[in-house]
């Protein structure tokens, strides 16, 4: 049960992710705010899941343009917290690291290293 309404969104135009984001940057939206710090929670909860399911021994990387555009973000949220609280497991999780990736190239880089193992 909710004891309070969510806060209402400002008039942000289209609301794209990237405007999403940009007005919670700018603490300009509460609603904003409140749907990136739900979104960085539950993706630290789902890397944490998959840190279980896997055991990566090298550790989990997020990757991609959103995480990307909220990294900023991450200091402060629930994302880390949620990526290792896993109960008795907790510990499990803790040893595996999590990265954010910022680097845009890195598909391309993978591309290329596949090309040359392909080509010899």
């Amino acid at each position: 049960q909710l004891e309070s309404r969510p806060p209402e969104p400002a008039d942000l135009g289209t609301l794209t992710p990237a405007a999403v984001s940009e007005a919670s940057r700018r603490g300009r939206d509460a609603a904003a705010r409140l749907a990136v710090d739900k979104f960085l929670d539950l993706l630290g909860g789902f890397a944490g899941n998959a840190a279980l399911h896997f055991l990566p021994t090298g550790g989990v990387y997020l990757a991609g343009g959103v995480i990307a555009h909220l990294a900023p973000e991450v200091q402060g949220s629930r994302l880390l917290s949620s990526y290792a609280d896993k109960g008795r497991l907790s510990d499990v999780v803790r040893k595996c690291p999590l990265a954010i990736v910022l680097n845009p190239e890195l598909e391309l880089m993978g591309a290329r290293r596949m090309a040359v193992q392909l080509v010899g």
